[in-house]
C-alpha cells in the first residue's frame, strides 16, 4: 500500500457526523508498523461537490473509481489495514498533491 492509491473500504459503526458506508478512499499515509493507514474518503455525493476544502477526483481507467467523485478532506481518518477490501487504483499526481495542500490548509499546517 502506498500514498496515492485508491482503495475501497469498509466503514462500519459511524458516531455522529463520521462518514457513513462503505466507499472508495485514498491512501495518505501508510503507517506500517501500526497496521494503520490515515486516509481521506471518497464520495459521489453531489452536494459535496460544494463544501469547501474537498477536491474533485474525475473518473479515469488509473483510478478506478465508477464515477466523477470528490475527496472529503474534512473527514480524514487512521483505519485499519483489515478495512481496505480491495485495491480500485491510483489517483493522479496532480490530484493527489491537491488533496495533500487541501488536507494542509483545514489542519493549518
Amino acid at each position: 500500500m502506498k500514498e496515492g492509491e485508491v482503495y475501497f473500504a469498509e466503514i462500519k459503526d459511524p458516531k455522529g457526523n463520521e462518514i457513513q458506508k462503505d466507499r472508495p478512499v485514498i491512501i495518505i499515509r501508510n503507517f506500517t508498523g501500526y497496521n494503520l493507514v490515515f486516509v481521506v474518503p471518497v464520495s459521489t455525493g453531489e452536494n459535496r461537490f460544494l463544501e469547501p476544502f474537498n477536491v474533485p477526483i474525475p473518473k479515469t481507467p488509473d483510478n478506478g473509481l465508477d464515477e466523477d467523485s470528490v475527496a472529503i478532506t474534512y473527514q480524514s481518518t487512521s483505519i485499519s489495514k483489515k478495512r481496505l477490501i480491495k485495491k480500485l487504483g491510483e489517483v493522479d499526481k496532480e490530484s493527489f498533491e491537491l488533496v495533500k495542500e487541501n488536507l494542509k490548509n483545514l489542519l493549518k499546517l
